[in-house]
């Protein structure tokens, strides 16, 4: 059982989920670069992740950015989207995070 590609997927997951908070796309991703079959990673994701809550994760890490920033503007806004994009989350979710975000701080 030394070649288990479900439970490496399984444990990197569970793992990536404390450690660095990222959207399942991100996740997918970076499965597939590791060689994990497309099912695997999809039954894997959809197991793991079920009581994972996405937007939490986004809204942690923007408040986390928003806290080391001096200025509240439009150029934050674009970096902090930028920033979530990359870390894998939906449009959806960025969006919702956003608004939330910068309606507290504004």
């Amino acid at each position: 059982n030394y070649l288990n590609d479900a439970e490496f997927a399984r444990l990197w997951v569970k793992n990536r989920v404390e450690s660095k908070p990222s959207g399942s796309a991100l996740m997918r991703r970076e499965l597939k670069q590791k060689g994990i079959a497309p099912d695997v990673i999809k039954d894997v994701l959809d197991e793991t992740l079920k009581g994972y809550d996405e937007y939490e994760a986004a809204r942690g890490l923007a408040l986390k950015k928003i806290s080391k920033s001096k200025t509240r503007d439009d150029r934050l806004l674009q970096r902090l989207s930028g920033y979530l994009m990359r870390r894998g989350f939906s449009y959806e979710v960025i969006q919702k995070v956003l608004r939330e975000v910068f309606d507290k701080c504004t």
